[in-house]
């Protein structure tokens, strides 16, 4: 379709993305048109391209409730959009751009604000909180009409712990104080970047203190076979510490879950078994008690 405009005339194209949730093998159904403009850092001159992001969410375990968008140009992010379940429309991210190359990175996560996009290699998060988080990195090339089938491939791995003892009453929340693992992630790898210290709180739900109860915190690991040291810390309503155990070269992957199964607050009765359960949805959980 030709735009005349003054004397310019101007093509513009749809270039529309079809981003598939890789490791997840139910299907729901769930198609998402994407779409809201919330950070426009392009410019208006010379040939440019309408630009859809067409989601497409399947996965019976998919929580992710936002994406964001970031386009550079030689190590220059020209855009970024941006877009939450609480839109009507959750997805439609569009976006005008000049003909041209780009490296293009899209992550999908469960955050409480925007991911920081900074560079391809270094991607943050509100509050340094990480939740299941899906990425995508690479090159997409604008010069007439084009379409790309992209898959969002798993970035974290999952820490569970599975306390199988009654939580006394004045427990009232968990916390969770690891190193090893890294808050921010860099897309160009699949890894993470930085060394960080990362501290997660849980609340403890009502039925924690009549039966078993579980947690579930993430990281992005920074290679195949790393490990973390996780402190785990039960709270009184002040914050005060009343129970603590501390899990040493805990190892975590990318795609696995690491369960830890055991009497967290009475440990009299606990074994060393070691078990290993392969999940529908790929996440493979590596399973031990204490």
């Amino acid at each position: 379709m030709k735009i005349l405009h003054g004397n310019t005339i101007m093509t513009r194209v749809g270039l529309f993305f079809t981003l598939m949730m890789a490791s997840l093998m139910y299907s729901c159904d769930k198609g998402y048109i994407v779409g809201s403009n919330e950070d426009d850092e392009g410019t208006d001159d010379g040939s440019t391209a309408n630009v859809t992001v067409i989601t497409r969410l399947e996965g019976e375990s998919l929580t992710c409730t936002r994406i964001d968008v970031g386009l550079f140009q030689d190590g220059t992010k020209v855009k970024a959009v941006n877009s939450t379940d609480d839109d009507d429309d959750f997805g439609t991210l569009s976006m005008t751009l000049d003909d041209g190359t780009y490296d293009i990175v899209i992550i999908a996560h469960n955050g409480t604000g925007v991911a920081t996009i900074s560079s391809a290699d270094e991607i943050k998060f509100s509050n340094n909180k990480i939740t299941d988080t899906y990425y995508f990195c690479g090159t997409i090339t604008i010069n007439g009409t084009a379409n790309y089938n992209i898959t969002l491939h798993r970035a974290v791995a999952m820490f569970r712990l599975v306390i199988n003892d009654d939580t006394p009453e004045d427990v009232t929340q968990m916390k969770f104080y690891y190193t090893g693992g890294s808050s921010t992630l860099d897309a160009t790898t699949g890894y993470g970047c930085v060394n960080s210290r990362q501290t997660e709180y849980r609340e403890v739900e009502t039925s924690a203190y009549t039966g078993a109860s579980e947690y579930e915190i993430y990281t992005f690991p920074h290679n195949d076979d790393d490990v973390l040291k996780i402190v785990v810390t039960a709270q009184s309503s002040l914050e005060e510490s009343l129970y603590e155990n501390t899990f040493t070269d805990v190892p975590v992957n990318i795609g696995e879950v690491t369960q830890y199964t055991g009497n967290f607050f009475d440990t009299s009765s606990s074994d060393n078994t070691t078990i290993m359960i392969s999940m529908y949805d790929e996440w493979v959980v590596n399973e031990y008690t204490y």
